[in-house]
């Protein structure tokens, strides 16, 4: 009932972005991360952006990576379902991909083609990663909290509470490749279940004890470097792209009356000795080469690394563009167990709430005041920053440049502490605890820390003052 509740509630909103964005006949495609909605429409031009902009309960609306992203917050959830509703879609059978119709291939395929470069890159990457991002989130922030209960002494590694806890919370990076495998194969238009097979033999018992024991192999006389794919990222994704063109390829030359069996057999039959031969290990020495290229920089230059990442990061957010380096992150944990990438920028969601709460006690409009708090509370306790920076940061400048320089001091200090993450987490308040007994975790706490009082002080002194609001 609550969902039914949810989705009334934001039925008006619903039918405004549909109509704002040039109607139902001028979306291509809908999906949603944790703020936004990420519309592909057939005429960006057709879309009323300005009045948009102005509707209550939208927060911002950028053209970015080859989506119309319009930003609504942490709800966005029930703005989505409530947006599919009016389009007559199921989002339940759109989030479970049952949705997958021949149709909404034929339109993926032309939104593929329409792009180029970059934005095809950065499009192909958050359509891969964005559905997985609840799960792996909440797999990191229970890693994250075992090591900090480890490490305590609150629990002990050799009890049965940790071995099931634990299970639960690798089994979800240890499997990655099936469930990129899925995505992949929504993204490319290849059949899901082909490719859960393909990804499946990655990390099949047998030829994981194989390569554990070191024994040698060959298929059809051809030898078969065995390789430990568990966290993968990049063998799976390369894998299922060339599974969707084969598939495409069987699909025309064979006749509509045995290809219903002969397709998912050849394609099974030709693509796993094809994964594990070719692909699997070209793009293993390319992930590694990547994460060796990306290590070398930052131990060369750690500080300077960290103050890049850092106030670049919430420029990135604002177009989108942070997915881009996902699969770097991603490929760190595959490679080397750990990253260290986003430790640098763990300043971003207390300095950009800093900012805002400086405005919300700073100001005495009400109704900024209620946002700004708000948006406070969503960066630092929920980790969510699209509110505080959309909402109120960027839309006076000088906060936004504040939390930038804020992060960039706690971004120097990370990066010279070499600080560590075993596992993608959330960065908020409630994690802080968890994230302190990490390697180099009180550099990590110290950068938060940093990062919110200098925002604060910064923007409460000298980044904002109600005169603004006369040019907004």
């Amino acid at each position: 009932m609550a969902k039914q509740q949810n989705v009334r509630d934001y039925s008006n909103l619903a039918k405004t972005i549909i109509e704002k964005v040039g109607g139902e006949e001028n979306v291509q495609s809908l999906n949603h991360c944790m703020t936004r909605l990420r519309f592909v429409l057939k005429d960006e031009g057709a879309a009323d952006t300005e009045k948009l902009k102005q509707t209550e309960g939208v927060l911002d609306v950028l053209q970015a990576s080859g989506q119309y992203q319009v930003i609504i917050g942490t709800h966005v959830e029930h703005v989505f379902n409530a947006v599919e509703q009016v389009r007559g879609q199921s989002p339940e059978k759109q989030n479970t991909g049952e949705a997958n119709s021949e149709s909404s291939q034929k339109a993926e395929q032309g939104e593929k083609s329409e792009k180029k470069g970059l934005s095809l890159v950065m499009d192909t990457i958050s359509s891969i990663f964005l559905p997985i991002m609840a799960g792996m989130m909440g797999a990191g922030i229970l890693k994250g909290m075992l090591v900090m209960f480890t490490t305590l002494g609150w629990m002990s590694t050799e009890s049965g509470t940790y071995a099931v806890l634990y299970a639960g919370a690798d089994a979800f990076f240890y499997f990655l490749p099936l469930v990129l495998a899925v995505t992949a194969a929504r993204r490319f238009g290849a059949n899901q279940f082909i490719a859960m097979a393909i990804a499946g033999a990655f990390l099949y018992p047998n030829l994981v004890s194989l390569f554990n024991a070191g024994t040698a192999i060959s298929f059809v006389g051809i030898p078969v470097k065995l390789i430990n794919y568990g966290s993968s990222v990049i063998p799976v994704i390369v894998a299922v792209y060339a599974l969707a063109k084969l598939e495409q390829f069987l699909n025309k030359i064979m006749p509509q009356l045995i290809k219903g069996i002969f397709v998912p057999v050849l394609c099974i039959a030709i693509m796993v000795p094809a994964s594990l031969m070719v692909i699997g290990p070209l793009t293993s020495m390319l992930g590694n080469g990547v994460a060796a290229g990306y290590t070398a920089l930052y131990e060369l230059m750690p500080a300077v690394a960290g103050l890049i990442l850092a106030i670049i990061w919430p420029v990135l957010v604002i177009f989108g563009a942070h997915w881009g380096l996902i699969p770097i992150v991603m490929n760190n944990f595959a490679v080397y167990g750990y990253d260290t990438l986003l430790p640098a920028t763990i300043g971003t969601n207390f300095a950009m709430g800093g900012a805002a709460l400086a405005v919300c006690l700073r100001t005495k409009n009400t109704t900024l005041k209620q946002l700004a708090g708000s948006s406070s509370f969503s960066a630092i306790i929920g980790g969510v920053t699209e509110p505080a920076i959309y909402g109120v940061n960027l839309k006076y400048r000088k906060p936004f440049y504040i939390a930038c320089i804020s992060t960039g001091i706690g971004g120097i200090i990370v990066g010279l502490a070499g600080a560590q993450y075993p596992a993608l987490i959330t960065t908020c308040l409630l994690t802080l605890p968890a994230i302190a007994v990490m390697k180099g975790g009180i550099s990590m706490v110290l950068a938060a820390t940093i990062g919110f009082v200098c925002a604060f002080v910064g923007t409460y002194f000298f980044g904002f003052n109600d005169r603004m609001l006369d040019k907004n």
